[in-house]
C-alpha cells in the first residue's frame, strides 16, 4: 500500500513526540505550522511497519487521534494496484480522539 493524506490540528509539541514514530511508518512526514500552537502534518509513500503487522497500523493511528485537537481532522488515502487492474483504496478519516477506516475495492 502506498498512503497519502494530510491530518489537520496537531500541536508543534504533539507532533514532537510523535514525529520519530511517523518518521518510521511513513518515508515522507512533514509539519505545516498554521496558526497558533497548531498545524498539520502530511504523509506519505508506502510503509513497511504497516504491511508487517496490522496492529502496527491501529496503534500508530490511535496514538496519532489521540493528539488531534477537537477542531482537527485529517484524511489519510492507501491505494494498492495489482497486474490485473484489481484496486484497493482505503480511507483513514480522522477526529478528535477518534479514526475510521473505508475500503473500495474494484
Amino acid at each position: 500500500m502506498v498512503y497519502e493524506g494530510w491530518i489537520y490540528g496537531v500541536g508543534e509539541w504533539q507532533y514532537s513526540k510523535l514525529s520519530k514514530l511517523l518518521k518510521r511508518a511513513f518515508e515522507t512526514v512533514e509539519y505545516v505550522y498554521l496558526e497558533e500552537n497548531t498545524g498539520a502534518i502530511r504523509l506519505e509513500g508506502p510503509s513497511a511497519m504497516f504491511e508487517e503487522s496490522e496492529e502496527n497500523l491501529a496503534a500508530t493511528f490511535d496514538l496519532l487521534a489521540d493528539q488531534i485537537t477537537p477542531q482537527g481532522r485529517g484524511l489519510v488515502l492507501a491505494r494498492q494496484w495489482d497486474q490485473r487492474g484489481t484496486a484497493r483504496i482505503e480511507a483513514f478519516v480522522f477526529g478528535h480522539e477518534s479514526w475510521s477506516r473505508r475500503v473500495l475495492e474494484a
